[in-house]
């Protein structure tokens, strides 16, 4: 079984997506279950609508949410398997500051005597558990073995003064109790599962999990997965990108059903990942011509295949929705005019319906006082509010049923 943990109060970037996109892959692949995990310990603290925007962001890449487990029900369990590892002297209370690990030895080693009498008068205390009595490793399916010292992973701090659980004795319990097999995360994460083995290890659980964890995506600047979606990238290109970046396997335009059929996350590199966003629009422009032109046009607002046969017509110059959509504004919108522009414009709206544009171009000729050339560079403004535009036959052959309401001046 998999599971990907989704932060309640945080937006979804690019490295988070694709550890998404690669658990629900490899479930797929498996066979096996796959569940979304919400990180609600500190429930009124959530933002509920940042979180059903995350939920939502993950159907759009097609990753299934319909199980949906919240670490809030579980706050009892938690609590209650902290205090037996302080009953099996596996952990003890701590009353020091939470975040000064280094103070926590001198609780460690306090009498129970003065620990009870510390409880009793009600002074706060965290749970840590005793840090390990020797290294702690594991051997990653991408970064191969990886190793911490004792020292290094000390007393973990499992549950809080607030008597809430800390992340890592959480999520350790969460995929003990749902018999998760492999975990997919980020280099991000390696300290957490460190810990969270040891943890393991202490409840005396002994089955295997799979770790993999992948390289963070460099050279984002301010380039965040919001950003991409606003700006018009489609989400079938983006995962096209992501699992291409971190594979390096050029398949050129695929679809998720695709890559589950042939990618291995053994054989995801370990070096570190550049972000390209001309790759991507490239991608991008692959993926718009590939759409089903009904459905393009949809996006636009309309539900004629022939608007989304002019749409295509752009994406020599175009490879996002937001550039496409400055060609159908400018389409649509009344064009600013000069005397023989609007000349042009009139004959158009007392013309008859004219299927062939040899044959429209020779009715404006005949009723027109302007030369061959003038007219069309007429026409080209009129139709598409530019001077430069793609195949004026093609875009005349697909605007027609629209020519009254696109060739008009203010």
């Amino acid at each position: 079984m998999l599971r990907y943990s989704i932060s309640p109060n945080v937006d979804i970037d690019l490295n988070s997506l694709t550890v998404a996109l690669l658990n629900y892959i490899v479930s797929q692949q498996k066979q096996c279950a796959f569940f979304i995990r919400v990180e609600d310990i500190e429930k009124d603290k959530i933002d509920e609508s940042k979180l059903q925007d995350n939920i939502n962001l993950l159907k759009k890449f097609a990753i299934n949410t319909e199980v949906v487990v919240n670490q809030s029900s579980n706050l009892n369990i938690y609590a209650q398997l902290a205090t037996n590892l302080i009953k099996e002297k596996k952990a003890f209370a701590c009353f020091c500051n939470e975040k000064l690990q280094e103070c926590s030895q001198n609780c460690k080693e306090l009498e129970a005597s003065k620990v009870e009498s510390k409880v009793n008068s009600g002074e706060k205390y965290s749970i840590r558990v005793i840090e390990p009595n020797e290294n702690i490793a594991f051997r990653d399916i991408i970064l191969g073995r990886i190793e911490r010292t004792a020292k290094e992973i000390g007393n973990i701090l499992i549950l809080n003064k607030n008597g809430l659980a800390s992340e890592d004795f959480a999520n350790s319990i969460d995929d003990m109790s749902a018999s998760i097999d492999t975990v997919i995360n980020t280099e991000n994460s390696i300290n957490s599962t460190i810990k969270q083995i040891y943890i393991h290890k202490l409840l005396n659980y002994n089955c295997n999990i799979d770790y993999a964890h992948l390289p963070n995506i460099k050279n984002l600047d301010n380039i965040s997965l919001k950003w991409l979606l606003q700006e018009g990238f489609l989400p079938d290109a983006i995962i096209n990108y992501l699992l291409t970046l971190v594979t390096r396997v050029d398949k050129g335009v695929f679809y998720l059903p695709d890559a589950i059929t042939w990618l291995d996350i053994s054989n995801i590199s370990n070096k570190p990942m550049e972000f390209n966003l001309n790759k991507l629009k490239e991608l991008n422009r692959e993926h718009l011509k590939n759409l089903d032109s009904l459905k393009l046009s949809k996006i636009f607002g309309f539900a004629d295949s022939d608007i989304g046969e002019l749409l295509k017509l752009y994406l020599e110059d175009s490879s996002t929705i937001k550039e496409l959509d400055q060609h159908i504004v400018a389409t649509f919108a009344a064009k600013s005019c000069t005397k023989e522009i609007q000349e042009i414009a009139n004959i158009i709206k007392d013309a008859p319906y004219i299927e062939n544009f040899d044959d429209f171009l020779g009715y404006i000729e005949k009723r027109s006082s302007l030369n061959r050339s003038d007219i069309i560079k007429a026409i080209r403004v009129l139709l598409t509010g530019s001077n430069k535009s793609p195949n004026l036959e093609l875009i005349y052959k697909y605007i027609n049923p629209y020519i009254l309401e696109v060739a008009k001046c203010r």
